[in-house]
């Protein structure tokens, strides 16, 4: 995956992406926050993400969505 640490994570984003396959939920968090995300889709799935509701910067919405699935942003 490709990292997004060092991006500025004080801008803020209003997240509501339900628990789906981690690819079209990484996907989706992507377009929400308009920036490219790079994964091999092989790796990515087979697993699946979590639910994220409200407005988190970018590290922790990531790290929400991510959380227990064995991927890392």
């Amino acid at each position: 995956m490709c990292p997004l640490s060092g991006m500025a994570s004080e801008t803020e984003y209003d997240f509501n992406i339900k628990s789906q396959r981690a690819d079209k939920a990484l996907i989706r968090f992507a377009r929400k926050v308009g920036l490219p995300i790079l994964f091999p889709n092989e790796q990515v799935s087979n697993r699946f993400s979590n639910t994220i509701r409200g407005r988190y910067d970018l590290d922790t919405a990531i790290e929400i969505l991510l959380d227990g699935t064995g991927l890392k942003a």
